[in-house]
């Protein structure tokens, strides 16, 4: 009697639109993580109306540049978010890091964005000169702690938990944290056009951010290093003061690197499709298992008595 080959299948990465597996336990239920989220998201978001009801801290604008104060604002909102995510969770600071998406591959995500926002840089550095103006310790709050700070408050914490702890549709999950930081930035508009030009811009743009950061497996360092490098070429070159005051070709050129990133996205989304079917293999020997770069192929001896242990 005849016996059936062995079967093989091949175990890929997982899919980059599934959240990567978990083994930190949630100290709530569902609806309690949800109405957490909520209320620390609210807190976070209105901290700067809060502190401005102090002394010291109107203060400090008299005092100091502008950067000081809401650093410490900023740095409040990190430190809320920390310590609301591990209350939340068991699984220590590492968990805490783990769940915020801090613990996934930098190299790869700052790749990406430094791809992405090519075409800025190149646009800026033809049409633009060189701020003489420039300040890095301004930029380097501006584009890299403040905007960290937004990335993980109202992706890390905000869209991660709604969307993959509460369960949320992602829709529902994005659409009130978009709306939420498109009006925080309507304030930095003159007129009525610039108002909405500026919440349309932020909003839309943290909905994609919001979707790429789920696409490439919950990394909160694809939306930080994109939003660092596009406001970082946008101060080097004094683009403008806010997203929609430079003129319409700084828009369309930092409009094109968000673009190049969805591609990019949707790139590794078909990728990873294609790959997590399982591929037959014919090897030539059964019972084997090879290691095929990021892939695991295993053998099933369906039918097949064991191999004898060697002595």
């Amino acid at each position: 009697m005849s016996q059936a080959p062995p079967t093989f299948t091949v175990s890929l990465p997982m899919p980059p639109t599934t959240a990567p597996p978990s083994s930190i336990e949630p100290r709530l239920p569902r609806v309690a993580i949800a109405v957490v989220t909520l209320l620390t998201f609210a807190l976070a978001t209105h901290l700067q109306e809060l502190l401005s009801l102090t002394e010291f801290y109107r203060s400090w604008y008299e005092r100091y540049p502008f950067y000081v104060p809401e650093g410490l604002k900023t740095t409040l909102q990190i430190a809320l978010v920390l310590t609301v995510t591990g209350a939340l969770y068991r699984g220590g600071p590492g968990g805490v890091a783990a769940e915020l998406g801090l613990t996934r591959p930098v190299i790869p995500a700052f790749t990406v964005a430094l791809i992405a926002t090519t075409p800025l840089l190149v646009g800026l550095a033809l049409t633009r000169r060189v701020d003489p103006k420039f300040a890095p310790v301004e930029v380097f709050y501006t584009a890299g702690y403040s905007s960290f700070a937004e990335d993980l408050v109202y992706t890390g914490f905000a869209v991660r938990q709604l969307y993959r702890r509460a369960r949320w549709p992602f829709w529902l999950a994005v659409l009130g944290v978009a709306v939420v930081f498109g009006l925080g930035h309507v304030e930095k508009g003159s007129t009525l056009g610039q108002m909405a030009g500026l919440f349309a811009f932020t909003a839309v743009g943290l909905a994609l951010f919001a979707w790429m950061f789920t696409q490439w497996g919950d990394n909160l360092w694809v939306p930080v290093s994109l939003h660092l490098l596009l406001d970082l070429w946008w101060a080097v070159f004094a683009a403008g003061d806010t997203a929609v005051s430079g003129g319409w070709v700084p828009m369309a050129l930092a409009a094109a690197s968000v673009g190049v990133a969805v591609a990019l996205t949707l790139r590794r989304r078909q990728q990873g499709r294609a790959l997590s079917a399982a591929v037959p293999l014919q090897p030539a020997e059964p019972a084997v298992a090879a290691d095929v770069g990021p892939a695991i192929v295993s053998a099933r001896t369906e039918g097949m008595a064991p191999p004898a242990p060697r002595r």
